[in-house]
């Protein structure tokens, strides 16, 4: 099996949300329901982390990204009927490969997940591969066995810990 995600860590501290609705008449015309600190809103967690044992191999790299207004994926009709509801968005955190601590991941509305549409990108010449084993038996239950760091066409080889 094999997961390919894009997970664009959001640092909630710095940013501020902005809620819009198209006016009825004029599908292209937006009124500002809300804007919000991320600081401000409830939290959520979940679970984005290797749930089978086994060897699995992981990479990061840091991209630069333009997006296109947010959505509501397949908002179920009820939902989409309600008023807006500010305590309903959530900041989503989740534990990522051999993080120590939780990472920001993404929002939600009412439990349902907010989506970006990638307008582009652009990546750094970096990218640091990981090969980790995840053991539930063991004391420790994951344990990074290999990681190095490519730049460009050079390879940095690193200790991690």
């Amino acid at each position: 099996m094999l997961c390919d995600a894009l997970v664009v860590q959001i640092e909630p501290q710095h940013h501020w949300l902005g809620v819009y609705q198209s006016e009825p008449e004029d599908s292209k015309s937006l009124r500002c329901l809300d804007r919000v600190a991320l600081s401000e809103l409830s939290n959520a967690t979940c679970w984005f982390y290797p749930t089978h044992e086994g060897t699995f191999l992981s990479w990061e790299r840091g991209p630069g990204l333009s997006l296109h207004p947010g959505l509501i994926v397949d908002c179920p009709d009820e939902l989409n009927q309600e008023p807006y509801d500010r305590s309903r968005i959530s900041v989503l955190w989740s534990l990522l490969g051999d993080n120590a601590s939780l990472t920001c991941v993404g929002l939600t509305y009412a439990g349902q997940r907010l989506d970006w549409p990638l307008q582009s990108r652009r990546f750094e010449p970096l990218a640091t591969w990981e090969r980790f084993r995840v053991d539930c038996q063991a004391d420790t239950s994951l344990v990074v066995e290999d990681c190095i760091t490519v730049i460009g066409s050079r390879c940095n080889q690193n200790v991690c810990q």
